[in-house]
């Protein structure tokens, strides 16, 4: 990685379009901006834990040193599967007791941070990861929050359209951890061989809420070695371990469930397809097949 100790001597305060970054309004902050840049791999797959140490000629207009937190803009909520928000995020700050230092953990993506002291509530749960796999007819849902802050509940929510979303289970929070939480919950009630999106809204005590990226699972009817997934510049391969023939249709959707490609194929004892990718962009991607005897969904990570 790349560390650029101060690029500017005080925080942007708008968005670059004239917009107020929120969480700045009326805050104190440090008088520099430390930034860290990625020298390679995708940047938003790295999670760290920061630690900026203390020099009292860099606290700025912050009038108290015991009540400081790290904010980072753009910052990336709540997995890494988020997109980016152009704001500052205040994150659930440690400190040793003389103050010497700031830590922040879990930290997902690179980009500037600086010393925050303000009413902003701080991230309120740091969720590392959500996934959702078939068992049978069932779908088991996971979920791994590496903090959390004031978080009273999860509400999990299914959808058939990625659009209209509907409470399938509620299930408690830690409260307040600094530590590593799986939680799990199996949804008996799928809708067989069809697409099952999932979502998961955060609850804070006070009422506050915070909603995760979009998940699909479509539990299969054909073996997972029906079907192999390859990637080349131009094109995502589709790989049958024998020839099939007929109509085949493969739809693939984005991180949020929105469908990108729908194309229908058509042969006779063929082995390969070739889907252009030239269009898609850097993420995580889901791809259904459909055939005349069921059909297979596979994840693709692209990076280009």
């Amino acid at each position: 990685m790349k560390l650029d100790r101060y690029t500017q001597k005080y925080p942007d305060l708008t968005d670059g379009l004239g917009n107020p970054f929120s969480t700045l309004v009326g805050a104190q902050y440090s008088n520099f901006v430390l930034e860290i840049e990625p020298i390679g791999g995708d940047i938003n797959t790295y999670m760290y834990d920061l630690r900026i140490f203390n020099d009292n000629k860099y606290i700025g207009t912050i009038d108290d040193i015991t009540a400081i937190s790290i904010a980072k803009n753009p910052y990336i909520y709540p997995t890494p599967a988020t997109s980016p928000v152009n704001d500052y995020g205040v994150y659930s700050t440690t400190s040793d007791v003389s103050h010497t230092y700031y830590e922040i953990t879990d930290v997902i993506g690179f980009s500037k941070f600086i010393f925050y002291k303000g009413t902003a509530t701080p991230l309120p749960v740091n969720l590392i990861s959500f996934s959702a796999h078939c068992q049978n007819s069932d779908v088991t849902i996971d979920w791994i929050t590496a903090t959390e802050l004031n978080n009273n509940y999860f509400i999990l929510e299914r959808s058939n359209d990625a659009v209209l979303f509907s409470e399938v289970a509620k299930i408690n929070g830690a409260g307040n951890s600094n530590t590593m939480i799986s939680y799990q919950f199996v949804d008996k009630n799928v809708i067989s061989q069809a697409v099952n999106y999932y979502r998961l809204k955060q609850v804070d005590f006070d009422g506050k809420t915070t909603t995760s990226e979009i998940i699909a699972v479509q539990c299969n009817s054909l073996n997972e070695n029906f079907l192999r997934i390859g990637s080349s510049e131009n094109y995502i391969s589709l790989l049958f371990n024998s020839p099939i023939s007929g109509k085949v249709n493969v739809q693939i959707f984005d991180k949020i469930g929105r469908c990108v490609i729908s194309k229908q194929y058509e042969g006779d004892d063929f082995s390969t397809i070739l889907v252009d990718k030239q269009n898609l962009t850097t993420g995580i991607y889901t791809i259904l097949v459909t055939t005349a005897n069921g059909n297979l969904t596979k994840k693709i990570a692209l990076v280009k």
